[in-house]
């Protein structure tokens, strides 16, 4: 890669293009807190917006298994997976679990707010995806 990738999301974006042969050798999953989501891309210039992540991942085959499933656009989401500094009103869905579009997703689950937040067990709440094998 030519490190043409400014901004916080460089590091994503080379770790991506460096596993670019890998994920397409076999089905693959890639999950985890990505810390930014296209909600918060409005500011953001080139390379820093979280947009341009999900664009390589799609084309890599790639998809969302909470959007796929749930048919939820990014940024229009319907429930959130941080409640930042422990509030709910400040709800972003920044973890994901990304799989190889010939994976079949059989469902997927979001824990509880209650069960996390307020019990100071975490700002996140858990996501489960049961995949066909």
């Amino acid at each position: 890669m030519d490190g043409g990738y400014p901004g916080s999301m460089r590091p994503t974006l080379r770790a991506l293009e460096h596993l670019k042969e890998f994920i397409a050798s076999a089905p693959t999953v890639i999950a985890g807190d990505f810390n930014h989501c296209v909600a918060m891309d409005k500011r953001k210039g080139p390379g820093r917006r979280f947009s341009e992540v999900l664009s390589v991942l799609k084309s890599y085959g790639l998809e969302s298994a909470w959007h796929s499933f749930q048919k939820e656009e990014h940024g229009a989401e319907t429930t959130a997976k941080l409640y930042w500094r422990w509030n709910a009103e400040h709800r972003f869905h920044i973890d994901f679990v990304f799989h190889s579009e010939r994976l079949k997703v059989e469902s997927v689950s979001m824990g509880a707010y209650e069960k996390y937040v307020p019990t100071r067990i975490s700002d996140h709440v858990t996501v489960t995806v049961d995949f066909a094998l």
